[in-house]
């Protein structure tokens, strides 16, 4: 006998996957994107409770890799130009998601500095992907409560703070919801349905190249809805679900010109050197341990599972066999059931399954061996398949059970919504959040090293060292906790600690001749430039350590305060030299050239630093100071110009900014120069880094009080967004329960029976 929780056969009267033809002249509800008459309070109530969900989150701070989206690449900050974030080119440490940096930028045009406002943006993105679901699960033919309640599972689902949460991790939330878009409208069946389907799925890879799966969905789905009767039939589906391949192709094209000419070097891969059947031991094992609970109650996942944080399962493993054995019987099951029986509960795990591939370390190789983050699409296939086993359970009608049922749903819900409102209320604590990670992966040296430096910008400088040597004993020989601990002993004035921490570095990078250091030998003074060029020779690690021109910065900070500027000067100009990403050394060898009269070669230094880092005020100012000062005043204007462009919403060069300002533009029209180059004391001083956030998030510890250091960035009420949450969150308890007794048990007569 057939299974009355899932769609029948077409042969059976009592189901048709979509609606009736039209009787007489009336209008094609069967071609409409979205089904009829949606229940616009179910619709609400879906996103009041996503956003109370989440919303303790908006408090939050820039932090983990959000400095690093948000500050370092400017695109970000500048006017929002789609066109110029598609074809501009970019770096090899970076990725191509111009929709993402596109919904970046308007979120800085919108309220610059202030998280909140891109905070507020991820709660909407998640609040709609909750309620395309709603409509997309009433498209698969199930009940407008079962879909209702899966839908409301997706919303409040404590896996998705990551993505909720994290400005810098949205893009799984924007993939899903094109992801979503395109899938609704595929289902239209129609060839407007099926462009606007091409459009979405291109737009869904230019925001995270996981939604590629998509066309696999859609296959599947159709294979539930809609089976093709023949031959011919399955191949006419095959060939409308090839036409993705044109999207794609454009898209891996658009990728291709942004990183034309760019040399990538390799990245690091979790499974380094390791067989392809213990890449699939290990990813079966981590499925089961970590995902399969993150799915089910969000919990034994986090957001960062970087090497060694999961040693990699050997062919002697058991557990791993046992793992990777079920996981093929479940897609088999799955698979037979789908094609078989149609069972939109199978179609649901199938998709699931099928949206861990990309991130799976199976077909494409990566850093990390899995995050909380990539389970949002996965979850859409949950959602699916937990709306079919509603569905399936609201047509057991038995004495008493009706009141178990709704008890035991609404305690669920009650549940997760109260661990996803934790967690959100963690995200607002770099400091808490970090820490709750490690309890879950403590040899994670990645959430380690952020970790000390979240307690760097809170200047606890001791226990910042102290996360440092673990993360050291968790990758011995690693280079960035090593480049922190030496920064730490110079702060504090210990040169040979510090000397003795960058000699830590890999010995087999040293050069072979002193010579090659070009100043001497540097044996009487253990901490001379010459010791440290010695252990770091021109271009070592320039790119995965930033922090390495920093700390040569830092040095020759060191020796001007003793009055030794030409090993200061020396110091500068091989952090230029070995680090072609940091600004400082070239800002801070400028400032010292100026100061020493020597302009020509302190311009240079300057337009450096400005090339590095264009959105930068200071190195701007610096230079527009000094060519004012010397009767450039044309392009010296120019800089000035640029600098209070880029100090706007800058309150430590507004003092600065305003001095500026006034010379350039006078009440009374009448410009001078030679005042500008008088004012050249209004430069900023030397410093160890730039006032803005730095390149990279694992680069160097803040200043306190910056947006960016977990500290918390003034300005924001106390504890915002936990007020929200207490009143969103019986306003959303209320709009589920109105929901609720609007939406009838089971479907209409066209929908399942």
């Amino acid at each position: 006998m057939p299974d009355p929780g899932f769609p029948q056969p077409r042969s059976s009267p009592a189901f048709s996957p979509s609606p009736p033809a039209p009787v007489g002249n009336g209008p094609d509800h069967s071609r409409a994107l979205l089904p009829r008459r949606p229940s616009v309070l179910a619709c609400a109530a879906l996103a009041l409770a996503a956003t109370a969900a989440f919303v303790p989150a908006l408090d939050g701070p820039f932090f983990w890799d959000d400095a690093y989206v948000v500050f370092e690449r400017e695109r970000t900050r500048q006017a929002p130009d789609l066109l110029n974030l598609l074809f501009c080119h970019r770096d090899a440490n970076e990725g191509y998601r111009p929709l993402v940096e596109y919904t970046l930028a308007v979120n800085w045009a919108l309220g610059p500095d202030d998280p909140r406002v891109f905070h507020a943006f991820n709660l909407l993105l998640h609040a709609l992907n909750s309620t395309l679901l709603f409509l997309l699960l009433r498209r698969f033919g199930l009940g407008p409560r079962a879909s209702f309640l899966a839908a409301l599972l997706f919303a409040v689902h404590p896996v998705h703070a990551e993505v909720a949460c994290a400005i810098s991790q949205r893009a799984g939330a924007l993939a899903a919801f094109w992801y979503l878009l395109g899938w609704l409208a595929f289902l239209r069946r129609g060839a407007a349905g099926l462009g606007l389907a091409l459009v979405a799925y291109a737009c869904g890879i230019l925001s995270w190249e996981g939604s590629a799966t998509l066309p696999a969905a859609l296959f599947l789905s159709e294979a539930v809805l809609h089976p093709p009767p023949g031959r011919r039939e399955w191949l006419r589906l095959a060939g409308r679900c090839a036409l993705f391949v044109l999207p794609l192709a454009v898209c891996i094209a658009l990728r291709r010109h942004s990183f034309e000419g760019v040399v990538f070097p390799e990245r690091l891969d979790y499974f380094e050197g390791v067989p392809w059947l213990v890449r699939a031991l290990t990813m079966a094992r981590f499925f089961l341990e970590h995902y399969l609970p993150g799915l089910v109650a969000g919990v034994g996942l986090v957001s960062d599972y970087s090497a060694p944080a999961i040693p990699n399962s050997t062919p002697g493993d058991a557990w791993a066999w046992a793992a990777l054995a079920a996981l093929a019987a479940v897609v088999g099951h799955a698979l037979h059931a789908l094609f078989r029986k149609r069972s939109v509960a199978a179609c649901g795990v199938a998709i699931c399954l099928l949206g861990f591939l990309p991130v799976s370390n199976l077909l494409v190789r990566f850093y990390g061996l899995g995050a909380q983050r990539y389970t949002y699409l996965p979850m859409l296939g949950v959602a699916l398949a937990a709306a079919a086993g509603l569905e399936r359970l609201f047509r057991v009608e038995r004495a008493g059970l009706a009141r178990a049922r709704a008890a035991l749903v609404g305690a669920t819900l009650l549940t997760l919504f109260v661990l996803a409102a934790v967690s959100a209320a963690r995200w607002a604590d770099p400091e808490a959040e970090y820490r709750w990670m490690l309890s879950d992966a403590p040899m994670n040296h990645s959430i380690r090293h952020n970790l000390g430096l979240v307690l760097c910008g809170q200047e606890r400088w001791a226990e910042a060292y102290h996360e440092f040597e673990e993360e050291l004993e968790a990758v011995p020989g690693h280079a960035m906790p090593l480049v922190m601990m030496a920064r730490i002993h110079l702060l504090f004035g210990r040169k040979d600690e510090a000397r003795r921490a960058l000699e830590a570095f890999g010995h087999e990078e040293i050069p072979g001749s002193v010579a090659a250091a070009g100043a001497g030998d540097g044996a009487g003074d253990a901490a001379s430039p010459v010791t440290y060029r010695l252990k770091l020779p021109p271009g070592y690690l320039g790119a995965s350590v930033p922090a390495l021109g920093r700390t040569w910065s830092e040095l020759g900070l060191a020796y001007e305060r003793e009055g030794r500027m030409e090993e200061a000067e020396s110091a500068y100009r091989h952090g230029v030299q070995c680090d072609p990403y940091a600004v400082e050394p070239a800002q801070n060898l400028g400032t010292l050239l100026r100061n020493g009269g020597r302009i020509e070669p302190a311009a240079a230094a300057f337009r450096e630093a400005i090339a590095r880092a264009p959105r930068l005020p200071e190195s701007r100012l610096s230079l527009g100071l000094l060519l004012m000062g010397q009767g450039a005043a044309e392009e010296g204007r120019q800089q000035l110009e640029a600098f209070l462009a880029l100090a706007r919403g800058r309150p430590d060069l507004a003092a600065v900014a305003e001095k500026v300002d006034r010379k350039l533009h006078p009440a009374d029209g009448a410009g001078t120069g030679t005042a500008l180059g008088a004012a050249a004391g209004t430069a900023p001083p030397p410093t160890s880094a730039p006032a803005g956030p730095p390149p990279s998030q694992l680069a160097q510890p803040l200043a306190p009080g910056h947006p960016s250091d977990g500290s918390g960035a003034p300005g924001h009420g106390p504890a915002l967004g936990l007020k929200l949450c207490a009143i969103l969150a019986p306003l959303a308890f209320l709009a589920v329960l109105l929901a609720l007794r609007s939406l009838p048990t089971t479907a209409p007569a066209t929908l399942p029976a």
